[in-house]
């Protein structure tokens, strides 16, 4: 194991053996936090490294249900189904709930992730229904604008080339395409 290698990185690239080195070093656990709290429990659910979220979670002691300074869990940041299954299957918690006081599904559900939060709503109905509908408006309001400046920013930085003088991006990719 290197100390200069970054676990959490590792994970969010899906690279396993470098994950298994670190830990197996007794150097970090699945639920060892960076800086932010986040975990390489976070990074495998959120990118679906489906094979390192299982090594992950069949490691003794893993803490399925750790906290990111948002208070989100593995659960609330998960991006696909599969990964979410898999979670649930090996005991976390979908009633939890994060600084916002949103369950795993209420977050799903505000981040527009809608077949995941019919999952976690599945697995605990309780705490799907007692979110506040009101934060995860506000959630899907605030994604939605994210997405449109996102939109604004890939725009401008499409016209830089041609308002540089040059040649717009499309135009010049095509040229090179054509070479």
């Amino acid at each position: 194991y290197d100390t200069q290698t970054n676990v959490w990185t590792a994970a969010s690239d899906g690279d396993l053996e470098t994950v298994r080195r670190c830990i197996e070093s007794g150097a970090h656990a699945p639920h060892t936090p960076d800086a932010q709290g986040y975990t390489c429990l976070h990074a495998a659910a959120s990118y679906g490294h489906h094979e390192l979220l299982q090594y992950l979670i069949a490691r003794p002691g893993v803490n399925l249900n750790c906290g990111d300074e948002d208070g989100d869990t593995p659960l609330h940041v998960v991006e696909d189904v599969e990964s979410c299954r898999m979670l649930l299957a090996a005991g976390a918690d979908p009633s939890k709930r994060n600084g916002d006081g949103l369950s795993p599904a209420g977050n799903a559900r505000g981040e527009g992730r809608d077949a995941i939060a019919d999952l976690l709503a599945q697995a605990h109905p309780a705490a799907a229904a007692a979110d506040d509908a009101s934060v995860i408006a506000a959630r899907r309001e605030a994604a939605a604008d994210g997405d449109e400046a996102m939109e604004k920013l890939e725009l401008s930085l499409n016209q830089l080339p041609e308002a540089a003088g040059g040649v717009p991006a499309e135009e010049s990719s095509n040229k090179r395409a054509r070479v």
